[in-house]
């Protein structure tokens, strides 16, 4: 049995690359992550988000703009 798991959605993702896919800034990112909207990991001195969390953080934005749209 394999405890690791390569799947696409777990890959761990750099900040400067997940600021980049968002591109958003630096300091918005880390307030994301201390607001609990984007989970992250920390392993040794860095830190990393997955692909997972990175696609449904946008998911959720996706949604928030839709639901905001019907409002207006």
């Amino acid at each position: 049995m394999n405890d690791t798991d390569t799947s696409p959605d777990t890959k761990l993702v750099t900040i400067d690359e997940a600021i980049k896919e968002l591109r958003i800034g630096r300091d918005l990112f880390y307030r994301l992550i201390r607001a609990g909207d984007l989970p992250s990991v920390k392993i040794g001195a860095r830190r990393f988000v997955t692909r997972a969390d990175l696609a449904g953080y946008i998911r959720r934005q996706r949604q928030a703009a839709r639901h905001g749209a019907h409002h207006v």
